[in-house]
């Protein structure tokens, strides 16, 4: 049963706004859909959420006296004072999976973090939703390779089975080493491998002031995604991988490990591997990205995706392979520009037909690789970048989606329940607007998502 269609179905159909918030792992209860996070598992089947096909719900589509009032609903919208720039609006009946209205839909503006939508797509299709990423330490003489595969959720200490950021931890690598090295006399030598990921750590098309404050320098391995958190402020290290290096020979040196930090190099082919951590699979890293609009996880799992395809792992190779995997899955990518993977580049562009695609593509998936994404996105007034909005809309609780912010750029796409028990697809694609001025275009959004619970 597909799990994005439980979630948002129950919602009103079934008992209510618990049930939907139990199915999409709000609350805890008997239509939990959302796999747990522990050591990569059996990707989960729909026999595993106890529902048959007697106990699925009906839904109703919208009539044509519906769709009257939605078309009016999307012009006020346009029309709304707080609006400015261009506007691309669609709503679209997942049961029918026909539009069931739209505005401006023949142009492809700039995304911002709706752009991850297209990442998680492509990670969960080309590297796989039970995919982990590995971690390894390597050992050639006296000389120690801290070898990085991907993994920049690594934590200080012990690793948390039940934890994404986090799962695998330094502490971990020194219990596989500290036996295997005993013979080792002399002092030894630590290097990080981080040769896995090629060109600039930054994209060089976006502001080196939004590089810094908003994705860490790019790297395969990292603690916490390179974050440095002090009382005061939170920063990325400049070095986020050198500086997992430096953790790894801290705690070396604390079992009487005679070793010492001396920078990047590359793990020669005949090194031997004597330690190796897994990241949490890849659908719960998409999880966190999504829910959290993380930056630095999308950057990674685009340059996974090229990596897949033998491409450059690269920002451009990257952009270049998530594009081609979206073309493999059958998506129109007419128009689509992806200069990054986390949505930070003012170039990207796709249209907000290409969003609605992969929201029904995720609707009607039935156990593929898709499945998971919908119970990534964030619930309105409770979860991630949804958490401080809609508190006093019609649409707390009942939409779940992904945001998108830039300076000159709001957008807003996802499912949407309304009262009625309509499952509907909203994407709200709004680009060039005046500056700085995303408050009053993310009322103007919010307050038409509002209106669609209410009176659809």
């Amino acid at each position: 049963m597909n799990k994005v269609k439980i979630g948002i179905s129950t919602l009103m159909i079934v008992v209510g706004a618990y049930i939907f918030m139990d199915a999409w792992d709000v609350v805890p209860g008997l239509f939990t859909t959302k796999p747990p996070l522990t050591e990569p598992l059996p990707y989960p089947e729909s026999n595993e959420l106890h529902v048959t096909v007697e106990q699925t719900p009906s839904f109703t589509t919208l009539s044509e006296l519906d769709s009257a009032r939605l078309s009016t609903i999307l012009d006020d919208m346009r029309t709304d004072v707080r609006m400015s720039g261009e506007i691309d609006l669609l709503v679209v009946d997942p049961i029918q999976q026909a539009t069931a209205g739209a505005i401006n839909t023949n142009q492809t503006l700039r995304p911002a973090s709706t752009m991850k939508y297209l990442t998680a797509v492509s990670a969960l299709n080309e590297l796989g939703p039970q995919t982990t990423l590995d971690t390894t330490v390597n050992v050639q003489d006296h000389d120690i390779y801290l070898t990085g595969g991907g993994d920049v959720t690594l934590g200080a200490g012990v690793g948390e089975p039940n934890a994404v950021i986090g799962r695998a931890g330094i502490t971990d690598l020194v219990e596989q080493v500290v036996p295997k090295i005993e013979a080792l006399e002399g002092p030894l030598t630590l290097y990080v491998d981080s040769s896995r990921y090629r060109g600039p750590v930054f994209n060089p098309t976006v502001m080196s002031e939004d590089n810094t404050r908003y994705v860490m320098p790019l790297r395969p391995v990292a603690i916490d995604r390179g974050k440095q958190t002090t009382e005061k402020y939170s920063l990325f290290y400049d070095d986020p991988d050198v500086s997992a290096a430096q953790e790894l020979a801290a705690q070396l040196q604390s079992r009487g490990v005679n070793i010492g930090v001396a920078g990047r190099a590359q793990t020669p082919e005949s090194a031997a591997e004597i330690a190796r951590v897994h990241s949490a699979p890849i659908r719960e890293l998409v999880d966190l990205m999504m829910t959290d609009s993380d930056n630095t996880i999308a950057e990674v799992l685009g340059h996974e995706v090229a990596i897949k395809q033998n491409k450059p792992a690269t920002f451009v190779g990257a952009g270049q392979a998530v594009k081609d995997n979206l073309s493999a899955q059958g998506f129109s990518i007419a128009g689509v520009v992806i200069d990054d993977n986390s949505g930070l580049s003012d170039l990207n562009r796709i249209p907000a037909q290409l969003l609605a695609d992969i929201l029904q593509r995720s609707w009607d998936c039935d156990a593929c690789e898709l499945a998971s994404l919908g119970s990534a996105l964030p619930l309105a007034s409770l979860e991630g970048t949804l958490h401080n909005r809609f508190f006093d809309s019609p649409a707390r609780g009942a939409i779940r989606a992904k945001t998108g912010t830039l300076s000159t750029t709001t957008a807003l796409a996802g499912y949407v329940t309304t009262k009625a028990g309509r499952p509907l697809i909203f994407v709200a694609l709004v680009s060039n607007h005046k500056e700085s001025d995303n408050l009053n275009v993310r009322a103007a959004i919010d307050d038409t998502v509002g209106k669609i619970v209410e009176e659809l």
